[in-house]
């Protein structure tokens, strides 16, 4: 796997950033919410590997946060604020599976199902190219 940096990927991570941000908000996902961040992370060019790098180095350290607020955000995050907080909170950092963090697997216990319809919009659409 080799991500570019992502103050060099902006254009391509910003949706992708915004959708999986998702599971930040301080409201259950719903089967739509699901679709929406799926459809998105699909469309991108990353393949699930990187998505699930791109979520647990990138999006989780940046918006935690406000998993632990008492009153956290539930309406979501305009782009260019979810940008500008992923890029301040950015460092290279050492990932190990986020099965293995308890807190990873409770907040983010629908990533599965994410992974799961990206991979079907993928082979469902053959001009997909992945």
């Amino acid at each position: 796997m080799a991500l570019l940096n992502p103050m060099k990927d902006i254009a391509n991570r910003s949706p992708v950033w915004a959708a999986m941000t998702e599971f930040f908000r301080d409201t259950a996902l719903t089967d739509r919410d699901i679709s929406h961040i799926a459809k998105i992370c699909a469309a991108s060019p990353y393949s699930v590997d990187e998505l699930e790098w791109i979520m647990f180095t990138e999006v989780w350290p940046a918006f935690l946060p406000n998993l632990m607020a008492i009153a956290g955000e539930w309406a979501g995050w305009d782009e260019d604020f979810i940008r500008g907080r992923i890029l301040d909170c950015y460092k290279p950092r050492f990932y190990l599976s986020w099965r293995l963090n308890p807190l990873k697997r409770y907040f983010c216990q629908q990533w599965p199902s994410v992974v799961q319809r990206v991979k079907h919009v993928r082979t469902a659409v053959p001009s997909c190219g992945r």
